[in-house]
């Protein structure tokens, strides 16, 4: 088979590459590490022969080279769209009282998740002069550690949903979920809605590194408990209870309180223009593809493209042409559209 022999001819120039024999200048040439890389990433061996590595076994998206022709493009997916390349992620004004210009423009591999992103992007919009009072954030960019440090840090509130407690007893009609506890932070105690005292309290890291609160309730009372369906599954244990750092905690309950009111929906609004930035970049000046390689080159042309849509719009705003509207599609028109009556036949 093909693959087999592109497989052995590889391993065979690295060999030779790589032997003690072999001048020293060649392991430093860039085509040479990168095939080395790839090799690697994608072989078992030499031992008695190459083979391929299991899905199991390959490196993680976010190490693993795509592309030997941009070593820094990294495969990514999202919902039902795949792409080999990287992510934009764009900042602009909203202020009524003159043009919406981008402010900010930042390009990670795909891989890189939009929360990691938020802190550094409003250190950048601080270190600019930039800084909003008000952030408005995808819910992708929300977190509780986000919301907490962008307020004690820079003084900047967070404006976007939370995602939602997945929990089953938040999702349940009449679960009790962590929001139904009453914590005592000093005491470090917690009690159920029913009244019991938490037996454990225990500080650590879940395993993505974050900070948290493990509670325990004693399973003598948990057991007998009539509350015990909607409250917890398990059967040897009482109701284990794993909450965020205080302030995050807090922080994040807050925000869920806030969202279900209308001024937040209302003040949220404002950041449905990114969207239409993000489409302004993507139909006018190409921004979903470059003819660049290399995350620094690619980022050079996102910058282009932001310069050429703040040209267009102080050049539009100048001129008072009035700023489009959302637009809405002629299916949905139809749902504001006034009701025929079908006379009977």
């Amino acid at each position: 088979m093909l693959t087999t022999q592109i497989r052995a001819d590889g391993y065979q120039l690295l060999s030779a590459v790589f032997a003690p024999t072999a001048p020293a200048y060649l392991r430093q040439v860039p085509a040479v590490d990168v095939l080395r890389r790839v090799w690697v990433q994608q072989f078992y061996g030499p031992a008695s022969r190459e083979v391929w590595r299991s899905m199991e076994d390959s490196p993680p998206r976010a190490r693993e080279i795509t592309s030997p022709y941009d070593v820094d493009a990294r495969y990514a997916t999202k919902r039902e769209i795949t792409w080999v390349g990287y992510k934009v992620h764009v900042s602009e004004t909203c202020d009524a009282d003159g043009p919406n210009v981008l402010t900010d423009v930042t390009t990670t591999p795909s891989t890189t998740l939009d929360h990691s992103v938020t802190q550094p992007l409003q250190t950048t919009l601080v270190e600019q002069g930039l800084p909003p009072a008000t952030h408005l954030l995808d819910t992708g960019y929300v977190d509780a550690e986000n919301v907490v440090v962008s307020q004690e840090a820079h003084g900047i509130a967070i404006c976007g949903p939370l995602p939602p407690d997945t929990s089953w007893q938040a999702r349940a009609k009449d679960g009790y979920d962590s929001s139904q506890f009453r914590l005592d932070w000093a005491a470090e105690q917690a009690t159920c809605p029913k009244g019991t005292v938490s037996s454990g309290w225990r500080e650590g890291e879940d395993r993505h590194g974050e900070r948290v609160v493990r509670i325990s309730f004693p399973v003598g009372v948990c057991r007998p408990c009539p509350a015990r369906i909607p409250c917890t599954t398990a059967t040897s244990t009482g109701r284990k209870l794993t909450v965020r750092s205080q302030a995050e905690q807090e922080a994040v309950w807050a925000a869920r309180h806030q969202q279900e009111t209308a001024a937040f929906w209302e003040a949220y609004a404002a950041r449905a223009g990114i969207e239409g930035t993000l489409s302004q970049g993507i139909r006018v000046c190409g921004l979903r593809q470059t003819r660049y390689i290399g995350e620094a080159k690619v980022h050079v042309s996102q910058l282009l493209v932001a310069t050429a849509i703040n040209i267009l719009r102080v050049v539009a705003w100048l001129s008072g042409r009035a700023r489009a509207t959302t637009r809405i599609s002629r299916f949905a028109a139809l749902a504001d559209a006034p009701r025929l009556r079908m006379a009977p036949v």
